[in-house]
């Protein structure tokens, strides 16, 4: 959340290129359409990257950027969220 100039631990990663994105998507992509329909995956995305974004605001409001912890947390979050979305479209209600 501060200055990486200064940090003790340097970042491994600092961009992303669109093959890499490209790549990545893709192979989620496939694998997740291996185990549910598209709109069940789609829904699971939808669901746990606006969980994550919420992490990602609150991080931003709270300590004005991201730590490796907050990072761990938001994967944390989204995933919960998305099983908690494909076991309510699984189970149904009742």
């Amino acid at each position: 959340a501060g200055d990486a100039a200064s940090a003790k631990v340097k970042p491994l990663a600092t961009t992303l290129t669109r093959f890499e994105l490209a790549v990545a998507t893709a192979l989620t992509t496939a694998i997740g359409l291996a185990f549910v329909s598209a709109p069940v995956l789609a829904l699971c995305a939808a669901v746990s990257g606006a969980a994550a974004l919420v992490v990602s605001l609150q991080a931003r409001r709270l300590i004005g950027g991201y730590t490796g912890d907050v990072l761990g947390a938001a994967e944390q979050v989204a995933e919960t969220a998305c099983l908690l979305a494909l076991a309510a479209v699984l189970v149904g209600p009742g």
